[in-house]
């Protein structure tokens, strides 16, 4: 988990000095809603449907968001139908499919390794806009993307090799 911290701090700029902006509060906050969300599905007991799980997250989820959008800008609905497919899509099948497969997959992981999975996605999003757009990368970022990614290997790793015996 420290490897995975430090990486992400290296792989965000974290550590670069800069004044701390809106935005990463916002990104902060929502990390305390994942942590929170991870301890939760790890509390519930194995055999709970994920289906019902997923569907009451989902809920919840859509019921605080509209909340607070409502009441943080005035509300305008698309007139472009290629929006609602897009809006359709995202709800349906990125994140109720996507929710119900984690809950599902979580069931069976620690709360340490779904958040070491978790750890992993600012690596995959720099990695993509490097691979997509050419975006550069220094090597404080490339740093501290390795260090998330071993953060990863000890963590899974960790144990088969503290129980390998080694020949004498």
């Amino acid at each position: 988990i420290a490897a995975a911290m430090i990486g992400l701090a290296l792989l965000t700029g974290g550590l670069s000095g800069a004044r701390p902006t809106a935005g990463d509060a916002w990104a902060l906050l929502g990390a305390v809603g994942f942590a929170g969300q991870v301890l939760t599905l790890s509390a519930l007991p194995r055999h709970t449907d994920p289906k019902t799980s997923a569907t009451l997250q989902v809920i919840t989820t859509t019921i605080v968001c509209g909340i607070l959008a409502a009441t943080s800008e005035p509300l305008t609905l698309p007139a472009d139908p290629r929006v609602w497919g897009a809006v359709l899509f995202t709800g349906l099948i990125v994140t109720a499919l996507g929710v119900t497969v984690q809950t599902w997959a979580q069931a069976f992981a620690s709360p340490t390794h779904t958040a070491l999975i978790f750890a992993t996605e600012p690596v995959f999003a720099a990695l993509t806009g490097f691979l997509a757009i050419g975006e550069q990368l220094s090597i404080e970022q490339i740093s501290g993307g390795a260090l998330i990614l071993s953060g990863m290997l000890i963590s899974e790793l960790g144990p088969i090799w503290l129980t390998r015996r080694l020949p004498l």
